[in-house]
């Protein structure tokens, strides 16, 4: 990923499918899956679905976690946990 895809609002989860990082970051399964692979990203299946954990997004998928960050969905230091969680 040598740019950040504009993602729009995603919400933060422990867990992203890797259609729905596809869909929000306007690349193909395939492509995404292939980049996942070669930055040694660990998947989680849960029914079968290969799933992406955030701390893997944070850790590996530098370019990615600042695009959840820029789309507003972390708060930031300012906010309060009260906005956060509702």
């Amino acid at each position: 990923m040598s740019e950040p895809a504009s993602m729009g609002r995603v919400p933060l989860r422990p867990l992203y499918s890797i259609a729905e990082l596809a869909r929000a970051t306007r690349i193909d399964r395939g492509r995404l899956r292939r980049m996942l692979d070669e930055r040694g990203v660990e998947l989680f299946y849960v029914c079968g679905r290969p799933c992406v954990p955030l701390s893997e997004i944070v850790a590996k998928l530098k370019p990615l976690w600042d695009s959840v960050r820029a789309a507003g969905a972390v708060p930031g230091e300012g906010d309060s946990d009260e906005d956060w969680f509702e």
